[in-house]
């Protein structure tokens, strides 16, 4: 399987787009999982491309 551009955003307290970090997956579930595992301690958003796909908050 190919693997696929991903990117996690980190929201900063003012609700700017703050931290960014790039990463691939082999499929938009695995890519999921990695964005779940790093809500645990922070608020994430899970992009691809231009298009948000989720957004995910400690607790939520």
């Amino acid at each position: 399987m190919a693997l696929q551009k991903y990117t996690m955003v980190f929201p900063d307290a003012a609700g700017g787009p703050g931290r960014r970090k790039a990463f691939k997956a082999v499929s938009v579930s695995d890519a999921f999982l990695q964005t779940r595992n790093a809500s645990l301690e922070h608020e994430v958003e899970l992009w691809k491309g231009h298009s948000r796909i989720c957004r995910l908050v400690p607790g939520g």
